[in-house]
């Protein structure tokens, strides 16, 4: 019988391969332009490309820009989609009739940059240096986003706003890797805050994919992203025997008996059924990061129940970041299982009757083997890949088709809906 690759046979949690060397990033100065400099390698980042002032004058290094950006997006074809962007959009010598305002269009290319310094900073976290130019290219980058979409999403920027829209949703929740594990109650700033800046940005996404959707689904650049999400399927029937979180449902009607609001008791309702449907799904195929879909699909209700700090949306959040743990070889995931469960878990009281719907998470988040067998994990992955690729090619079913119907609802709005935009981006 044919061996299954290693990543298929199992779920390995090794430490990533950039973690185990040691490596020293410095971050100098020189008129007035940071410079990134790799002591490993020795090469350098160029000083032209990471001034905010002549961004747009290199954007053809692809050499400097692969330096700094090849490693650092986890999603491969998200690296390739902004590159190309860069290629298509912007012509190798600066032009003489650019516009005035080419410096205020630079979002995406500070984006990248501001990503690229806080991988840097992964190496070193307490380099102070790293985390302003961070801070600094992100909000130069929020600043001229936030610009370019109170102007209004058309043909021109509809690529470049997605594509930024998802790197500030990555170095937003990629942040987190750098807040402390164990609180210290008498210092405010260790406390564990909840992890709210994960759900606001993916839903910034979400916004600009369906506000922008008559120009996207056309991109050559945006569509190969899309579509190599994991199709969703979800069964909203969380009481069935293989609803595996099913248990995060138990006595929800009794709860919602106490709401005075009809309209409030249903769309609760909607909002715990569906997060727990995304969960189930996300739970059968755990090592293609289908977990990631589910701070982009739950809805706002599912935010203010976080922020209400209602029990049974945090255990539902506790079981979501258990799910990363699959992926946590990813370098701006390493941890995050652990510290977000933990964190979430210390906001119950001893004596909560939510411990026993805890059990899991907490068991996933503090596995410290290299593998977590089946029975542990609580599903056979494997073999339900292949059965969820298999129905997916059945239907002739793409993450697109999701995308249309979104897209469908909201194109009888005036206007743009609001597009969250995460308050802590640059922050960490």
């Amino acid at each position: 019988m044919r061996q299954l690759p290693q990543a298929r046979r199992g779920m390995r949690f090794s430490e990533p391969r950039h973690r185990r060397r040691s490596r020293r990033y410095r971050l100098s100065t020189i008129a007035g332009s940071p410079r990134l400099d790799n002591g490993l390698s020795g090469r350098r980042l160029d000083a032209r490309l990471l001034s905010h002032h002549t961004i747009a004058q290199r954007p053809q290094d692809t050499v400097t820009r692969r330096h700094i950006t090849g490693p650092v997006i986890c999603h491969t074809s998200l690296y390739h989609a902004v590159d190309a962007h860069h290629q298509h959009q912007v012509p190798d010598e600066p032009s003489p009739r650019a516009s005035p305002d080419a410096p205020r269009r630079n979002y995406l290319a500070d984006a990248m940059l501001a990503v690229a310094a806080l991988h840097l900073r992964s190496f070193n976290p307490d380099d102070k240096d790293l985390a302003r130019a961070s801070h600094s290219y992100m909000a130069s980058s929020l600043s001229a986003y936030c610009a370019s979409l109170n102007e209004g999403i058309n043909e021109s920027n509809a690529e470049a706003l997605f594509l930024t829209a998802t790197l500030i949703a990555f170095q937003s929740s990629a942040s987190r890797i750098f807040i402390r594990d164990d609180a210290n109650p008498a210092d405010p700033s260790s406390v564990y805050t909840l992890p709210l800046s994960w759900f606001h940005a993916f839903q910034g996404v979400k916004t600009v994919v369906a506000s922008s959707w008559p120009w996207l689904r056309s991109s050559g650049i945006v569509i190969p992203i899309i579509d190599s999400q994991p199709v969703l399927q979800l069964d909203l029937d969380g009481c069935a025997p293989t609803s595996f979180f099913g248990h995060l449902l138990a006595d929800l009607d009794d709860e919602l008996a106490t709401e005075p609001c009809p309209v409030t008791v249903m769309a609760t309702k909607q909002t715990y059924l569906h997060a727990v449907a995304v969960l189930n799904w996300a739970h059968k195929i755990p090592h293609r990061g289908a977990a990631l879909a589910f701070p982009a699909t739950v809805s706002k209700r599912f935010l203010d129940l976080i922020e209400a700090r209602r029990p049974r949306a945090l255990v539902v959040l506790a079981c979501f970041f258990a799910c990363l743990k699959s992926i946590e070889n990813v370098w701006w995931l390493h941890g995050a299982a652990r510290r977000e469960v933990m964190g979430i878990v210390s906001q119950f009281e001893a004596a909560s009757p939510w411990w026993a719907h805890l059990e899991w998470p907490v068991r996933i988040a503090l596995y410290d083997g290299a593998v977590i067998p089946p029975d542990v994990w609580g599903a056979d992955w494997v073999t339900e890949e292949g059965k969820t690729d298999k129905g997916s090619t059945m239907l002739n079913e793409t993450f697109v088709n999701h995308i249309e119907i979104l897209a469908g609802m909201l194109a009888k709005a005036q206007s743009l809906p609001p597009i969250p935009i995460p308050g802590d981006a640059v922050l960490g």
